[in-house]
């Protein structure tokens, strides 16, 4: 069957230069010539592209390689494109900053103090709408050494003029002096997610926090699951309205990790995969009726090693599974390879993931979600990261991370029907006839 159909536009990255193509077997153009470049990022609409240098600088060009331009020298915390619109953010230096594709000068949006460590961080989110965003902040107080001297906050801040609200702060008034801690998850609807620890501690952290939400007036709620702070994590439903998470405490991710659903309205949830496997990063097919993940054997919480991580890694497939728990299969059964990072298109019929072959060698296939019509997509060479580089000690593959697989980046543009083989040859019928009573007239 024939089938003429642009499946999204892809950005990745071979031996430090960026790629672009058209999905499935568009001809690749090579963007960037230095191979100093990282974390590429398409735009909504497809016309540019965000990406970073070796140095921390964040640069944006168009997607046919032109109009290439330095967005700011100095090093690049974090930066993300606006949902439905080209409007970039980032943060820098504690400050949070934004610029329209195409244009010259960022404008600042939130300022840093003057103290070091302060100012915005981490990873902020943006509103569906693209008016808002929301950030981690910090503040140092005016206060004695003895007491506590950080106060951490998350703003919800209006990108046009910058004016913002303090959401959640820590220490809160009722514990002054307890420091905790947030990490900023998702912004749905008209919700704020982010995991909260009561202390401020990365080990604690590291183990997994419980994940809450706060709505429009303030309150705080539980969101029904604790999980490790990795955003791949979790993904919720086209609507909105179901959390699906990869679910369980513990650091090691090849160790009591289950997918799990959890209405967020009626709070009824549902475990959907084997305690005997591991299951991470759920994708929500485009309809919301199903579901594709990672799946491998739980090893246990074994001692960790560079050996252990790979191992523990080694048997990661792609599995596919409706939403209730029922028709689950596993897409992928080659020992060659281990598999990381669903992305489900927009037609609802391929996803696109990663495969790392025993030499730790990464590259980008497509296989539709019958498990049919498995195919190569483009190899993908790091010029940073070794294959353990690439992912933490404790298992997690950092797609920001070896940017080389930019997933992220994967743009669906799907636009009209598909042109099979029978409407070719309906329409090759259609000209005949109309030809042939052409020719009718013409003779009289």
């Amino acid at each position: 069957m024939f089938n003429w159909r642009n499946l999204g536009d892809l950005a990745y990255m071979q031996s430090g230069d960026i790629y672009f193509k058209e999905l499935p077997k568009g001809r690749p153009s090579q963007l960037t010539h230095d191979g100093l470049n990282s974390s590429p990022r398409i735009s909504p609409s497809g016309k540019w592209l965000a990406f970073r240098k070796a140095d921390g600088q964040l640069w944006i060009m168009k997607t046919d390689g032109q109009s290439a331009n330095l967005v700011h020298s100095g090093k690049i915390a974090y930066f993300k494109w606006a949902p439905g619109s080209d409007l970039l953010a980032f943060i820098v230096s504690g400050e949070l900053r934004t610029l329209q594709a195409g244009g010259t000068e960022s404008r600042l949006i939130v300022p840093s103090p003057p103290q070091e460590h302060t100012g915005a961080n981490f990873e902020f989110v943006w509103s569906a709408d693209g008016k808002w965003i929301a950030c981690e902040y910090t503040e140092k107080k005016e206060v004695p050494e003895s007491e506590w001297q950080w106060k951490n906050s998350i703003r919800k801040v209006n990108v046009e003029n910058g004016e913002f609200e303090e959401i959640i702060a820590y220490p809160p008034p009722d514990r002054e002096g307890v420091p905790g801690n947030t990490a900023l998850a998702a912004w749905v609807g008209s919700k704020i997610y982010l995991w909260q620890c009561r202390f401020m501690s990365a080990s604690i952290m590291a183990d997994g926090c419980p994940l809450y939400y706060i709505d429009l007036h303030k309150k705080q709620n539980e969101a029904g699951a604790t999980s490790l702070l990795y955003r791949d994590f979790l993904a919720f439903s086209p609507d909105g309205g179901t959390l699906a998470v990869s679910e369980g405490a513990d650091r090691l991710t090849w160790s009591n990790k289950r997918i799990k659903i959890i209405n967020q309205e009626t709070r009824e949830e549902n475990v959907l995969t084997e305690p005997e496997l591991i299951a991470l990063s759920p994708v929500w097919s485009p309809d919301g009726f199903s579901l594709a993940y990672v799946a491998g054997p739980d090893i246990g919480p074994e001692i960790i090693s560079e050996s252990n991580v790979l191992s523990g890694m080694a048997g990661r497939r792609i599995w596919i599974l409706k939403a209730d728990g029922s028709e689950k299969r596993q897409l992928t059964s080659d020992d060659v390879y281990r598999e990381e990072c669903p992305v489900w298109l927009a037609d609802g019929k391929h996803i696109l993931f990663a495969r790392f072959d025993a030499q730790g060698k990464p590259s980008l296939w497509l296989i539709r979600e019958d498990g049919k019509s498995l195919q190569k997509v483009t190899d993908v060479l790091s010029a940073f990261l070794t294959e353990y580089e690439s992912v933490d000690f404790y298992g997690h593959f950092h797609k920001e991370k070896l940017c080389d697989l930019s997933i992220a980046a994967v743009r669906n543009t799907i636009s009209g029907p598909s042109i099979t083989m029978t409407t070719v040859l309906f329409l090759a019928a259609v000209l005949i006839v109309i030809g042939i009573f052409a020719g009718r007239v013409l003779d009289k």
